[in-house]
């Protein structure tokens, strides 16, 4: 099986590119106005802009875990994960792995909110929710009893 791939909504990543595009432009404008070397003129917007873009979060969903990428990169194993959950927090939804010792792991993507919306939210935390009940080795249901 194929691992399957988690990043920000195409419109979240619109957004990201015109926020990291702003913080270009205002990270040059501090420089310039500070009289920097001509160096740092362009060494601040692209280490700013190369900050955010390898920082970018994201899940790879494979038969044995899930992997994540980024800013908090980690390995959840699905026989250890206990439950999945969409939590909301002020004006946001976020998905958290919750372990089989009672750890839980709050999930950069899927992410839903006001100034970062995710349109997709629900589709995407559906896919993460089924690829665990797929590859989590142990099932809710009680085995039938023969008698």
């Amino acid at each position: 099986m194929s691992k399957i791939r988690i990043n920000y909504s195409s419109r979240q990543q619109k957004i990201l590119a015109v926020w990291v595009a702003l913080g270009a432009a205002m990270l040059l404008i501090v420089v310039w106005a500070l009289g920097a070397d001509t160096k740092f003129y362009i060494i601040g917007p692209v280490a700013y802009l190369g900050a955010m873009l390898t920082g970018r979060s994201r899940l790879v969903l494979t038969p044995q875990a899930c992997v994540v990428k980024g800013i908090r990169p980690g390995t959840y194993h699905w026989s250890e994960v206990r439950d999945t959950s969409a939590r909301a927090q002020k004006d946001s939804r976020i998905a958290v792995l919750t372990m089989r010792n009672g750890k839980e792991h709050t999930l950069a993507v899927p992410f839903d909110g006001a100034r970062f919306p995710d349109p997709e939210f629900d589709s995407t935390f559906h896919t993460l929710t089924t690829h665990w009940h797929l590859h989590r080795g142990w099932s809710d249901t009680p085995e039938p009893t023969h008698p």
